[in-house]
């Protein structure tokens, strides 16, 4: 199955403006926390959740919203460990309400190991996310609510993981190739945006494949489409291969929440020679 942005092409940098508020809300760019007698400490060993999460939700009554989000959360800016102002921009991956919405921008705190976040109107729709997270801050349990729209009186509970950001050299081979066919990775995962998606740079490397032998991923120029982003456990990558007349390999599928594998679901080269449709395929890259 080949995993789409939610809409045609790939997202923009630059998301509507009322979504997100400032961005470096989600982006981290806060000021560092002060308290009434000079900068504050957090708490020794205390762990943020700031990252890139994936959250399966489970109704329990209401009308149905979705059943997954993927995407950014910040903490930071207030208090760590008293009170700590917290941003995320969430999108639905799946789900009936929240179907045709892009992004799901949310603001509020995190107080100790308790996290509260209230969206701002989507399609009518508010969501309420309240969540407890664990002593490593990389996994999020809870409920969520949502009241006007579609989803009015939806109610359920949410299990969220924070994803390791991808970094190194991931390679492995498609099968049922002849002669084989391999793939070579290089990745750099930058942080959050304010649409919710944590964009990726790096470089690829072909073998066995006719027409080109490397490719790039590069970070775009603002308001400009970015080719590579992770968002929750998806990923998308398109890589602009050394083929004289330009072509494109795309690989879209899922992560493992460590950060070593890439499990690659779908196979394209769009332009040149060797052009091929979107193929489902079976390419694990493993972190070297």
């Amino acid at each position: 199955m080949r995993i789409l942005p939610v809409q045609s092409g790939l997202p923009r940098v630059v998301s509507h403006a009322a979504l997100c508020g400032a961005c470096c809300l989600i982006t981290g760019c806060s000021p560092a926390p002060t308290g009434g007698g000079g900068p504050y400490t957090p708490p020794p060993n205390y762990k943020y959740i700031t990252g890139n999460w994936q959250f399966q939700a489970t109704p329990t009554s209401g009308p149905a919203a979705f059943t997954s989000l993927g995407g950014f959360i910040t903490e930071g800016g207030g208090e760590a460990g008293l009170y700590d102002s917290t941003t995320a921009v969430l999108r639905v991956q799946s789900g009936g309400c929240y179907s045709t919405a892009v992004e799901i921008p949310l603001d509020g705190g995190t107080e100790a190991t308790q996290v509260n976040l209230t969206s701002f109107p989507v399609d009518g729709q508010t969501l309420t996310l309240t969540a407890t997270k664990d002593s490593t801050a990389t996994q999020l349990s809870g409920t969520y609510s949502v009241a006007g729209g579609c989803a009015d009186g939806a109610h359920g509970t949410v299990m969220g993981t924070l994803y390791t950001p991808l970094s190194g050299t991931f390679s492995g081979a498609l099968s049922g190739n002849t002669p084989a066919k391999s793939v070579q990775v290089t990745l750099d995962q930058g942080g959050g945006s304010g649409d919710g998606l944590s964009y990726l740079r790096g470089g690829a490397s072909f073998t066995g494949f006719s027409c080109f032998t490397t490719g790039t991923l590069p970070y775009a120029a603002p308001g400009a489409f970015f080719p590579g982003y992770v968002v929750g456990n998806t990923i998308s990558m398109n890589f602009t291969t050394n083929e004289a007349s330009q072509s494109n390999v795309i690989m879209t599928g899922s992560i493992t929440p460590d950060g070593n594998t890439i499990n690659v679901q779908s196979f394209a080269i769009e332009g040149g020679s060797c052009a091929t449709p979107a193929d489902q395929t079976s390419l694990p890259l493993t972190k070297q």
